[in-house]
This record gives structure tokens, C-alpha cells and sequence, in this order.
């Protein structure tokens, strides 16, 4: 399997939904700790302005 049929394999498997909401509302949904605000695969490493730097140079 290449790279282009992985990959059209992964966008299959990623489900998203999408909705107006107004921000009272996703304030009660905040209180009630039914959102997530640090999902488990958002990145936590960034680098700092010396590793940016030194990574542009």
C-alpha cells in the first residue's frame, strides 16, 4: 500500500462534526465538563524562542 492510499485510509477513519453554538451556551456546556479543553492528542512539547531560532538558522 503507498503513502497517497495510507492516507486516504486515515481521512476515513476521522470523524468531525460541525455547529453554531452560542458562547452562553458553551459556557454552561465548560461548567457541566462536558467539553474537553486538553484533549489527549493535542501536542504538548513546543519549542522555545532559542530552539526556533537556532532551528532557522
Amino acid at each position: 500500500m503507498g503513502l497517497q492510499d495510507e492516507l486516504n485510509l486515515a481521512k476515513k477513519e476521522i470523524s468531525k462534526d460541525s455547529f453554531d453554538m452560542s458562547v452562553g451556551e458553551l459556557s454552561r456546556i465548560y461548567e457541566r465538563n462536558e467539553v474537553i479543553i486538553n484533549p489527549n492528542y493535542q501536542r504538548l512539547f513546543r519549542w522555545d524562542e532559542s530552539q526556533k531560532t537556532r532551528f532557522i538558522e
